[in-house]
């Protein structure tokens, strides 16, 4: 299904900007001239004088600044405002193709902007990155441990600091994104993946294995549908196979904490 959306600024309930718009702003400010960036956004010239004086009359600030035909000829540019106005529709423009596209993936939480931009936009340096809701806060010692829920249920433990806390504006019900560099993530192997108690604990299927260095790269497709990678030792890595079982886990002090506020 392909949906088409035509973005619209109003200012007190009347047309500020609309595509045609925006599209004559850029060429005025590419060209220097009402009436070339008219030409260009194809639009008559009376046309793009009326909207120019609409804008600037609508907006609180001028979009466009003009002069009149003297000896070198008239021109015209882009006022600070202007600029700004054609870069927040841009953005807008952006935000607007993420979320058509996270439509069509049902695993990307359309009810949260974090989750979205998590999903389609934002790279890290952090191999790993988990998109979650905020369950309970606990107090550890000088530290605080937020405790946040991912789509498949598995809990996941942070530990940061109270300031990073007020700072991030973390309370049960608020969406965050954990970070975790590929090193801090930990295979554990026999027994222990089954009996030792561990506070982030991550099961999936390896899906590839990589030479790094004096390491291995284990790439794993967690049972919720997220991804890990680990980068482990050749010893820890030996006889690992793709689509074998694996326990991952990592220590809460490991993990970065991002939030929208």
């Amino acid at each position: 299904m392909e949906l088409d959306v035509v973005l619209t600024l109003l200012q007190d309930s009347k047309l500020l900007a609309n595509p045609k718009r925006i599209a004559l702003l850029r060429q005025i400010e590419a060209t220097g001239s009402i009436r070339q960036g008219a030409r260009l956004a194809g639009l008559s010239y009376k046309a793009a004088w009326d909207a120019v004086n609409e804008m600037n009359q609508r907006s609180p600030d001028a979009l466009v600044e003009s002069a009149v035909g003297g000896r070198g000829g008239g021109g015209a540019a882009l006022t600070h405002r202007g600029l700004r106005l054609v870069q927040l529709y841009e953005l807008l423009e952006r935000v607007q193709e993420q979320a058509l596209a996270a439509l069509d993936d049902d695993s990307i939480p359309l009810h949260s902007l974090l989750g979205v931009v998590a999903r389609m936009s934002l790279q890290t340096s952090a191999r790993n990155q988990f998109f979650g809701v905020v369950e309970r806060i606990d107090t550890a010692g000088a530290d605080e441990r937020v405790f946040a829920r991912l789509a498949d249920g598995t809990s996941l433990c942070a530990s940061i600091t109270r300031r990073s806390r007020e700072r991030l504006g973390l309370s049960p019900g608020k969406d965050v994104l954990l970070l975790l560099k590929a090193p801090a993530m930990q295979l554990v192997t026999g027994a222990a993946s089954s009996s030792r108690p561990l506070l982030n604990r991550l099961e999936g299927q390896l899906a590839g294995i990589e030479e790094c260095g004096q390491s291995i790269e284990l790439q794993v497709r967690l049972s919720g549908g997220d991804e890990a990678c680990a980068l482990v030792s050749r010893a820890q890595a030996r006889g690992l196979l793709p689509g074998d079982a694996v326990v991952l886990s990592f220590a809460p002090e490991q993990v970065l904490v991002a939030a929208l506020t």
